[in-house]
């Protein structure tokens, strides 16, 4: 009895390329320098047939194997007219008469409803990609483990709560951008941030601000909207800082108006008392305001407004120019204390002095005028 022996042929492929027959070689072995595309022929003209494809290429690459017709379905398929052989992957592809059955083997792309894995399952090289589309992915780690190097874009989020992340040392959000509007900035939250310690920054920006603020030297606080806490039985708002030493004074609150240079009168800066009427409308009551007096000179004054009723305006009560004069009455002083308008003096103890003259140039100071300098009415015998 004759004895026969029968080998399959092989051949070795080493950059893009088109199988023109299966049976060319059966056995193909990727070499040369990857990526690169090789064309199989149509399984509808080679049913039933065989071949094996090892990816040799150094250094290590991908090569991709496509078909003319049908796709690469099977365990190693990819439902698609082309399929991938990962650098030292070996895939075995038949044809079923309209598509390539896969079938992978050592790493290459597997396709399956289920799996288990009891050891360590471990992806690595260069050209390793990791494509998850599920419709749902739980991951529940039985120790603490790390997710590295990675990016989160996802803009859609899913049903549910995320309650808690605890972090065990800081967590620091870098942003290509810095935040000008509440939609930018390295985090960005809708809904409110509810902060339970301290938060302690150089530059806070917001329209609502309800808590503590403890800010860094030289630091900015901005708020257009209410700056409250919680309690109104406390004090809104608090400025607290630890002194140098009991003997210095220190700046606790600074509003800065500045200009290059004086370029009118009236600009500065206001500490405003505003209240609700009762027709529930919120105004004004009263103003302590630092303002320019001379456009040739930054030197403030300082003015004290009160409102005398709702339907009237802010008026200027109280009035100290930057020279030490100070007015009553009068927004430009020309004394040391001047009053414009009557002025009552009065004392309930007899032995009190209740208006003492004083001038270093006479001994009776002058008056101006017509009109009675001085009236004083006291009842009984002594003035």
């Amino acid at each position: 009895m004759a004895r026969y022996n029968s080998a399959l042929a092989s051949t070795t492929i080493s950059g893009t390329a088109t199988v023109g027959s299966p049976y060319g070689g059966a056995f193909t072995e990727f070499t040369g320098t990857a990526p690169y595309t090789v064309t199989l022929p149509s399984p509808v003209a080679f049913p039933g047939a065989n071949q094996t494809f090892y990816n040799a290429t150094s250094p290590s690459g991908t090569v991709t194997l496509s078909t003319p017709a049908g796709i690469f379905t099977g365990t190693g398929g990819s439902n698609a007219s082309t399929v991938l052989c990962f650098a030292g992957n070996v895939l075995s592809v038949t044809s079923d008469g309209t598509n390539y059955v896969v079938i992978s083997e050592d790493g290459s792309a597997l396709t399956a409803t289920t799996g288990s894995f009891s050891g360590d399952v471990t992806m690595n090289g260069s050209g390793a990609l990791v494509s998850l589309t599920p419709q749902n992915v739980t991951i529940t780690p039985s120790s603490i483990s790390n997710i590295n190097n990675m990016n989160i874009g996802a803009t859609t989020r899913g049903s549910g709560a995320f309650t808690s992340l605890a972090a065990n040392a800081a967590v620091a959000f870098t942003a290509n951008t810095a935040s000008t509007t509440t939609g930018t900035g390295s985090l960005v939250v809708t809904g409110g941030v509810g902060v339970s310690g301290q938060v302690t920054a150089t530059s806070i920006s917001a329209t609502n601000l309800t808590g503590t603020l403890q800010t860094a030297a030289q630091a900015n606080i901005t708020s257009t909207g209410d700056l409250t806490t919680p309690s109104l039985t406390t004090a809104l708002l608090t400025i607290s800082k630890s002194l140098a030493s009991t003997t210095t004074a220190q700046q606790m609150l600074v509003i800065n108006t500045d200009y290059g240079s004086a370029i009118g009168t009236g600009f500065g800066g206001a500490i405003v008392f505003r209240g609700r009427t009762p027709g529930n409308i919120l105004q004004d009551n009263a103003q302590i305001l630092a303002y320019n007096e001379d456009a040739n000179d930054n030197g403030y004054a300082l003015g004290f407004f009160t409102r005398p009723n709702v339907a009237s305006g802010l008026q200027q009560r109280v009035t100290i120019l930057r020279g030490g004069t100070v007015g009553i009455g009068t927004t430009s002083p020309q004394y040391k204390l001047h009053v414009a308008g009557a002025t009552t003096y009065s004392a309930t103890d007899d032995a009190a002095t209740v208006l003492k003259v004083a001038s270093t140039t006479s001994r009776y100071p002058t008056f101006p005028g017509e009109a009675t300098a001085i009236a004083i009415t006291k009842t009984g015998e002594k003035f």
